[in-house]
């Protein structure tokens, strides 16, 4: 497979789990680790991307924070499994097609991500799937700046275990 076809394969792939939690959540969850599963197997660095899978601890992490804090929340108690296999799905673009924020400095990483990432959460929102309970312009504010630091330190560790792990 071309470098290319590996690149936007593997945006589809996270771009059908994204919809696929979006339109059905929880009943997604095994449509979504077959996606994950096929991002893992057509990894070029697939060791890299298993150690990079053990950040999705601090991905949901970050979302119990959102929760207990009440900036949102959910139809269940406990962070939906559905929102943490697609974690694990965005993990799986860092070194494929989301590659290029690998070269970004931390700032720059932090400063796409508070710009990008609150408006899918809004979104869904806007459709029923999870509820924002401050208004929409705090919650972007408050929820983008964590977003964007914890998903730039997952990329600086990322960053990192490229340099370690392709010295072996």
């Amino acid at each position: 497979m071309t470098p290319t076809l590996r690149l936007v394969t593997n945006f589809v792939l996270f771009q059908s789990s994204w919809w696929a939690a979006f339109f059905f959540q929880n009943n997604a969850v095994p449509v979504m680790l077959a996606l994950a599963a096929i991002m893992f197997w057509m990894s070029q660095v697939r060791k890299i991307d298993l150690y990079l899978c053990a950040t999705v601890v601090i991905a949901c992490a970050l979302e119990i924070a959102a929760n207990q804090l009440g900036l949102m929340s959910f139809s269940t108690p406990l962070l939906p499994l559905w929102l943490c296999i697609l974690w694990l799905c965005l993990l799986l673009t860092i070194n494929q097609s989301l590659r290029f924020i690998n070269s970004l400095s931390f700032w720059q990483c932090f400063a796409l991500c508070w710009v990008a990432a609150p408006f899918s959460y809004l979104g869904a929102a806007k459709f029923g799937v999870l509820t924002i309970n401050y208004p929409w312009w705090q919650f972007y504010l408050i929820y983008g700046a964590m977003w964007a630091a914890t998903f730039s330190v997952i990329v600086m560790i990322n960053r990192r275990m490229l340099n370690v792990l392709n010295t072996d």
